[in-house]
């Protein structure tokens, strides 16, 4: 009956319409929640690459480039500060909402399965306790690789060579949002070989997967060459790979404890617990598919890789935080309805739409009640009262300072500069990386020098962010022994912040 139903084009575009404006208002629900420390990180960079400073070798950050060159993208489009990234937001989660419907509908026009990935991306995308409702990193990796994997999906006879390249700069661009994205890459590539269209040859197909992890290469060694041209190479090449190679080793443990601890967290973690009847769904299809046509091996294959893939990218850093795992939604969204063909030959039609009608109440029930919350929860069951605090800081720091008058944050809280609106004394605003690592010497020694050239009037410690290395730290021993404690300001957090001001000026 929903195939008939679905199959007027007009009825499938009104569908779309409604569930990209449910989209828009769930998004807008929690348009004022508190930002947390990623993006303001991406927003400020970005705000002072467009300002004429340099990505790496002064503003500096261990994220590939793409992040804050989306994010100045956004300002350039809509301005500095919420609007952008509420635009983004919206932006890249209707894209990732068309390719969940264009994976779905395959070849065979599946409509119910393209309409069921299309709605459960709507409704699961958000959602709170992965902190899915704002744009980090992840939204937009999933916007690639969903598009990737539908390029591949819909080559049942051959990947002509648009599709090649669309397929390859989609997934290349998820690398360069992060590297762990290769390894859906890189096994989708392995599925497109092993399984390759009805049309072509397993020869072909292995040229053309080399073609797209080529394209990985131009476009990853054209960033190579214009940081290179630029003065920038090492710069790039220390923060890009030096880094995250120790901030992965530093987290310790092998590969395999790390990914089998991913599944762990699905089993029992409350905020991820909602995943695992999509998983167990999604096994299950697979499960009846591989006994089934040989016409479903590929598809399978295929989302077998993605699947597998994102595990293995959410495993790699081995930090396990909440974002990394909204790489398992689309993969395990489309497992869901691509399951429903397989499961309903063995099952029948009745007992399948039922399990289906039973999985999709399970999720609204799961999403649902948290939209009856006000934002600041939102924050608060994420992070706590991390984040909540920053506003109203920013305000006290911007009634306590002139219009040209700067501050220093030695902590993790670039929020203050995003929400103050001023701009920073020096381009490295965590202090994470001038305590440990094998950059902590030489931006140490970086920051040092901004703050030594262009005092700030004001330097706020988080103390509760200073690891107990910080002791031989050569930045805070210059702002102890250049500021003290305001005894007239208050902590700027309940965690201990407190405001200094440089010694010869401070009120008794």
């Amino acid at each position: 009956m929903s195939e008939i139903f679905l199959q007027s084009r007009s009825t499938r575009a009104i569908l779309l319409v409604a569930f990209s404006l449910i989209l828009v208002g769930l998004r807008w629900h929690t348009y004022h929640e508190p930002l947390e420390r990623d993006l303001t990180n991406y927003a400020i960079i970005a705000h002072e690459m467009l300002a004429g400073r340099r990505l790496y070798s002064d503003l500096w950050d261990h994220r590939t480039p793409l992040i804050f060159i989306t994010y100045a993208a956004a300002e350039s489009a809509a301005g500095y500060g919420r609007r952008a990234i509420y635009g983004m937001n919206v932006a890249a989660s209707l894209a990732v909402l068309f390719g969940m419907y264009a994976a779905g509908l395959g070849k065979k026009k599946n409509y119910t399965g393209a309409m069921g990935a299309a709605l459960l991306w709507v409704l699961l995308s958000g959602d709170c306790y992965l902190e899915g409702n704002q744009p980090n990193t992840e939204l937009f990796m999933n916007a690639c690789l969903v598009w990737g994997f539908a390029i591949f999906y819909h080559a049942r006879e051959r990947l002509s060579r648009g599709s090649l390249l669309g397929a390859g700069i989609l997934l290349a661009s998820a690398t360069l949002y992060k590297h762990v994205a290769f390894a859906p890459l890189i096994l989708l590539c392995a599925a497109h070989t092993a399984f390759p269209p009805s049309g072509q040859s397993r020869h072909a197909s292995f040229f053309q997967a080399v073609g797209i992890v080529l394209v990985s290469v131009v476009l990853w060694g054209s960033h190579f060459l214009y940081f290179w041209r630029t003065g920038r190479g090492q710069d790039f090449i220390d923060a890009v790979f030096r880094y995250n190679l120790y901030y992965i080793q530093s987290a310790g443990g092998g590969f395999w404890p790390r990914f089998v601890t991913v599944y762990r967290l699905l089993l029992a973690d409350k905020g991820l617990v909602f995943l695992l009847p999509l998983f167990i769904f999604s096994l299950a299809g697979f499960a009846a598919a591989a006994f089934q046509s040989d016409s479903l091996k590929r598809s399978w294959a295929l989302w077998a890789a993605w699947t597998l893939g994102s595990f293995i990218a959410v495993a790699s850093p081995a930090r396990f935080f909440a974002h990394y795992f909204q790489l398992l939604i689309p993969p395990l969204i489309l497992g869901t309805c691509f399951a429903l063909y397989p499961l309903t030959e063995i099952f029948g039609r009745r007992r399948v739409t039922l399990a289906a009608a039973v999985l999709l109440v399970m999720m609204a029930a799961h999403e649902l009640p948290l939209y009856a919350l006000p934002a600041e929860t939102w924050s608060l069951k994420k992070y706590e009262d991390r984040f909540i605090e920053i506003r109203p800081a920013a305000e006290s720091l911007n009634a306590l300072l002139e219009p040209a008058e700067s501050f220093y944050n030695w902590g993790n809280d670039s929020g203050l500069y995003f929400e103050s609106r001023r701009k920073p004394p020096t381009g490295v605003f965590l202090n994470e990386p001038l305590v440990a690592g094998p950059l902590a010497e030489r931006l140490s020694q970086r920051v040092l020098t901004d703050l030594q050239r262009t005092p700030p009037e004001i330097v706020i410690v988080s103390f509760y962010h200073t690891p107990a290395d910080t002791k031989t730290s050569v930045v805070l021993a210059w702002i102890l022994q250049h500021y003290t404690v305001d005894p007239k300001a208050p902590p700027f957090h309940k965690g201990g912040s407190r405001c200094m001001c440089p010694r010869m000026s401070c009120p008794p």
